[in-house]
């Protein structure tokens, strides 16, 4: 693997849960850090504020990525979560997991425009 040492990154994830896409943002995440890459923020916008739920189930044979978005943020990576699209979508405030940030879509525009790269895994 090629060392990509002080690189910050932020990505965002518009996708939700169940979409292959997601695994490849999740993966994505899991192996800059490794690589000497910093993440700086993870934004979930759309259909991605649905990682964030607390208690999702997802059926056994789909991708479990709650803890694996929680080891991150347990890692220092900030997740955020857009309040316009989750509150679009009924989600509120308390139905975050725990590592997760209730936020604007400003925050992501700060972050991102602070970065080196600039992800935005979604469904075209």
């Amino acid at each position: 693997m090629k060392r990509v040492d002080g690189l910050k990154v932020a990505v965002m994830v518009g996708v939700p849960p169940g979409a292959s896409i997601a695994y490849h943002a999740l993966r994505f995440c899991e192996t800059l850090l490794p690589m000497g890459g910093e993440l700086s923020q993870v934004f979930f916008y759309g259909e991605g504020v649905y990682h964030a739920l607390a208690h999702a189930n997802p059926p056994a044979d789909e991708l479990q990525a709650l803890p694996r978005w929680q080891a991150l943020a347990q890692r220092g990576v900030e997740l955020g979560v857009c309040s316009a699209a989750a509150e679009r979508r009924g989600v509120v405030q308390a139905c975050l997991a725990e590592g997760f940030v209730w936020m604007g879509l400003a925050s992501w525009v700060i972050v991102s425009a602070a970065a080196d790269r600039r992800l935005i895994f979604r469904v075209p």
